[in-house]
């Protein structure tokens, strides 16, 4: 086809085209792989995000109601639900309460204290006791604990869990956020090198319902709260932006987080655990729901009495005793940022998000299941 002229136009012509579409093929193939790899990396570290959070709450609910100063089984876990809004979910956590045990060895039997939050360098045979206490109704104390700065934000501290009479299991119990931020600390003269924090009660209306005496516990709490593009909180029921898949025309794209103790919406502490939000947080994943169901162990081996039956074979427990709860089944629904946002009809930017996922762990609460047995 080539003679000793060289190569005709209509030779070089076919030869680029076949050399372009070459390199055309190349090129859509390295950004297939690159753009599959992103979304592999994204994907992984999402689930990574996920599965972390959810251990975190898998281990606050193995802890329910270790070391707490009351034992009664309805203080120690309690999920709050309100028609067309995400569950709540407070679990009694004593971790900064006082853990005791002996220790033996061949000359001694030493009794240890250890205060996992708060800190302690003092001696093993330190006499102090770490006690929660409802001074008012509009405050949560925590007694005689290790000496630390006033000015300490103890994120671990985040809700309290009450009742009249912890005795009385068809009693709803009270709960309600505390504002670590305006928290104080005061020495305790009683215990050398102890002080007593106060912890505000969050909710006005809500401590309205405590009083002196009340039987309370400490708590963490775990909650979705739903954040509009220019940083504002929206406070609206999510059924309206859920079905618009996380969007409002009147502000665009809405992102929905879940924290853990989060304090009062009005003085917000700490980031969320999944999510974004103004405090922090990731942007690329917005969290849809979250929902808490009991199983009961009852006089049925097969254990299929739930709060809120949802599958087959799963009847309704019409008398749910606390004590008798034995597993946790917690759901998170969530999506991921697939793309960049686009400019809709509105004026408003909205953010391209993935099919929404859900993961289910379900959970048992061993100290609550020791109890009763």
């Amino acid at each position: 086809m080539r003679n000793s002229k060289g190569f005709t136009l209509m030779e070089l012509m076919v030869g680029m085209v076949i050399l372009s579409a070459a390199i055309a093929g190349a090129l859509s193939f390295f950004i297939f792989q690159s753009t599959r790899g992103h979304e592999s990396f994204r994907d992984k570290s999402t689930d990574e995000q996920v599965f972390s959070a959810l251990a975190l709450i898998a281990r606050d609910i193995h802890s329910a109601g270790f070391g707490c100063v009351s034992r009664a089984p309805s203080l120690v876990i309690q999920p709050i639900r309100n028609s067309g809004f995400p569950d709540e979910l407070y679990v009694n956590y004593s971790d900064y309460m006082v853990i005791q045990y002996y220790d033996k060895n061949d000359t001694q039997v030493a009794l240890l204290r250890r205060n996992s939050v708060f800190g302690d360098a003092r001696p093993n045979d330190a006499t102090y006791q770490g006690v929660l206490k409802l001074t008012d109704a509009a405050n949560m104390r925590l007694l005689a604990v290790p000496h630390r700065s006033s000015t300490t934000v103890n994120s671990s501290v985040g809700a309290i869990i009450a009742t009249s009479n912890p005795d009385d299991s068809t009693l709803t119990p009270i709960v309600c956020d505390v504002n670590v931020k305006t928290s104080s600390a005061v020495a305790n003269a009683s215990v050398a090198g102890t002080q007593d924090w106060t912890f505000p009660i969050a909710t006005p209306a809500i401590s309205g319902l405590l009083a002196i005496g009340d039987t309370a516990v400490p708590a963490v709490s775990y909650k979705i709260r739903y954040y509009r593009s220019d940083g504002t909180l929206y406070t609206g029921n999510p059924s309206t932006i859920l079905a618009s898949d996380l969007y409002d025309s009147a502000t665009g794209t809405i992102f929905g987080s879940l924290w853990r103790n989060r304090g009062p919406d009005s003085n917000v502490y700490g980031v969320p655990i999944l999510g974004w939000s103004p405090n922090g947080g990731n942007p690329f994943i917005n969290v849809r729901d979250f929902r808490i169901r009991r199983q009961y162990n009852t006089t049925d081996t097969n254990f299929s009495h739930w709060d809120v039956p949802l599958n087959t074979g799963e009847t309704l427990e019409t008398s749910p005793d606390p004590k008798n709860v034995r597993l946790l089944e917690i759901t998170v629904t969530y999506q991921t940022n697939v793309s960049k946002e686009t400019i809709q009809s509105s004026g408003k930017p909205k953010a391209i998000w993935s099919q929404p996922v859900t993961r289910v762990i379900r959970v048992s609460p061993r100290h609550l299941a020791l109890l009763d047995s």
